[in-house]
């Protein structure tokens, strides 16, 4: 499953998160450092995986309720319904969640595999998002449109433009503010004052 790679501004964020003050060449530094990394991943991604046939039906799993996952040590939990006779019949076993279990998510304990499934990567949200549009009679819309939905009302909702940038992955908040500072409630609030106050000085 193709992984998207982080900018620059994604490598500040983070060291921001976690309390670290890097210098610019820092950043640069250590977003230099995981290309190498995404690299050997992208080469790995792009090798032959055949999947076998799923033999005996299964659900597709969910995440357990905090109930059930006191310790957080669950990813995800299924049932399969296999033989009626072996080893593992009427059994209720762990798999570590680097175990590929065919039509059940693996996220390997990191939300950087989420969507990843045993049973065929999900490589294209476009592909999947299309044919549930068109079920529900919503054929004109697309995930770009839901992105673009989303930051109009994040802008009439006052949220920054930096913010809304990084929301819908722009890497220059001037792309942003070219498209959606006209939704905010502040764009242009302060024009009619200072028109105003023009206009009484030259009377």
């Amino acid at each position: 499953m193709p992984i998207t790679r982080p900018t620059k501004e994604d490598v500040a964020q983070l060291g921001t998160d976690l309390h670290l003050k890097l210098t610019s060449d820092e950043v640069s530094e250590f977003h230099s450092l995981m290309g190498g990394m995404f690299d050997a991943y992208d080469l790995i991604d792009a090798m032959p995986n055949p999947v076998p046939p799923v033999e005996f039906p299964r659900t597709p799993g969910a995440r357990p309720s905090a109930d059930q996952n006191k310790l957080g040590a669950w990813a995800c939990r299924t049932e399969v319904n296999g033989a009626p006779e072996g080893k593992l019949s009427g059994k209720t076993i762990v798999l570590k969640d680097n175990v590929a279990l065919a039509g059940v998510p693996m996220i390997n304990g990191s939300t950087a595999l989420e969507g990843s499934w045993a049973g065929g990567p999900v490589k294209s949200i476009k592909k999947g998002f299309k044919p549930a549009a068109v079920d529900t009679g919503l054929t004109d819309v697309s995930p770009h449109v839901l992105r673009h939905t989303a930051a109009v009302h994040m802008a009439e909702a006052g949220i920054s433009i930096d913010e809304i940038a990084k929301y819908s992955g722009h890497s220059d908040p001037r792309i942003t503010a070219s498209t959606y500072a006209r939704y905010s409630p502040e764009n242009l609030r302060k024009a009619p004052v200072h028109w105003s106050s023009a206009n009484g000085q030259v009377q």
